[in-house]
């Protein structure tokens, strides 16, 4: 069964960054929810991860900080609705759109995550990161946490993995507003962590969220929306009928290719036109419910040897794990991406320019790194080479909406 494809946009799309001035080239959306809340979403390659902003008499609390590459925008934000630096950050899970900027504001927030979150961010995976010490938890619970601050009773509890396997979720009692994370991305599949995740658990932990919250509850999801009650009990009844097909057609014998010709997810099509197309998330579901287990992260390896020698050493410790390791690492187009983008984030185009042109000329057919080497251009204040690979990408994958949408920005000179 192949899954390599689905892969690659996994990685392209949970571990993706901008560049160094994406604080000048993305906006953070901005939506009062109550007097009190305000929804924060910064408008990163159309992935839109929230947070919530609570402001109070007794001061600021934060649920999650979105990425590293918008914290200058972001932190100005909170300091002008906020009262103060944050006394707390309360982390959904790990993933680097949600934690990247829990060190904008320095020491003095305590930030309160599941157990393990502290290790998985001190881990080679999450190495280009970078992380200082002030951004990781200082606080983590196994089960369940409950805090009392600035009037409100705020409940956090560990769900299934399936995103993740720390995935929280985090309830504003009183006011009855709770932030889902990204075990529902509103209305459209979601994605999950190839790592630790489960995609064949999705419904336990939706179902567990129902369970909790009453049906008045404002449900934040962790990408794009507010929710309702009743929009969350259709998704859970998506992600129960999904499950069970492909389990049910695994179970008779064909793979994801024939499940996918068979168009078995077609009555949750809609579901599909965000970033996990409907055979992808097939293929997700499939991969887990077969014990798969994904192969390790490659950007890492290739990050540790431009540390320690040069963008050379770099390249050449791409060929030597293609040759010798490519059943324990993610050979794939974003895994090669990923380490391009770290160096966009540095500044360092020229050689970010290397990884991308290395990615074209190993996966001609994916779009994946034409979108990074146009963004790169971007970068160089190139704008017609981008548009060239832009426009590159789009014959590889006609209707592409992260294409389009650069194009589109082009077009209008932002």
């Amino acid at each position: 069964m192949k899954l390599s494809v689905f892969m690659s946009v996994l990685v392209f799309m949970i571990s993706i960054t901008v560049s160094a001035n994406a604080d000048e080239l993305y906006d953070i959306q901005i939506e009062k929810i109550t007097d009190r809340f305000y929804l924060l979403s910064p408008e990163v390659y159309q992935i839109y991860p929230t947070s919530i902003l609570f402001v109070s008499d007794e001061g600021t609390l934060l649920v999650d900080t979105g990425v590293k590459e918008t914290q200058n925008r972001f932190k100005a934000i909170v300091d002008s609705l906020g009262n103060g630096t944050p006394k707390y950050i309360l982390n959904s899970h790990m993933h680097r759109d949600h934690t990247g900027a829990n060190s904008i504001f320095g020491p003095e927030p305590i930030i309160i995550a599941k157990e393990g979150v502290r290790d998985l961010l001190l881990a080679p995976r999450f190495a280009m990161d970078e992380f200082p010490p002030e951004a990781m938890p200082d606080i983590e619970f196994k089960d369940s946490m409950i805090l009392h601050f600035g009037g409100e009773i705020i409940k956090m509890y560990s769900l299934p993995a399936s995103h993740t396997d720390n995935d929280v979720l985090i309830y504003f009692s009183i006011s009855k507003i709770a932030y889902l994370g990204d075990i529902a991305f509103g209305l459209e599949f979601p994605s999950v962590d190839g790592a630790c995740g489960d995609a064949s658990k999705f419904a336990d932990a939706v179902e567990m969220a129902l369970d909790i919250l009453p049906d008045d509850a404002i449900m934040v999801a962790g990408h794009g929306r507010i929710m309702t009650n009743n929009e969350l009990v259709e998704y859970h009844k998506m992600l129960v009928d999904v499950t069970k097909s492909v389990t049910d057609g695994l179970a008779a014998g064909k793979d994801t290719t024939a499940l996918a010709a068979d168009n078995i997810l077609a009555k949750w099509d809609s579901y599909g036109q965000g970033e996990i197309s409907t055979v992808n998330f097939l293929k997700a579901v499939a991969r887990d419910v077969l014990g798969y287990k994904s192969p390790n992260p490659l950007a890492p390896q290739l990050y540790y040897a431009f540390k320690e020698n040069d963008i050379e050493a770099a390249i050449n410790r791409y060929w030597e794990l293609k040759e010798t390791a490519s059943d324990k690492y993610m050979i794939s187009p974003g895994g090669i991406c990923q380490f391009g983008d770290f160096l966009l984030f540095k500044n360092d185009t020229e050689n970010a320019i290397k990884i991308f042109t290395l990615a074209i000329q190993e996966f001609p057919d994916s779009w994946v790194p034409t979108y990074y080497l146009g963004y790169a251009y971007i970068q160089l204040g190139n704008p017609e080479e981008a548009r060239k690979e832009f426009e590159r990408g789009l014959e590889l994958d006609p209707g592409n909406k992260y294409l389009l949408e650069e194009l589109g920005k082009l077009d209008s000179g932002k």
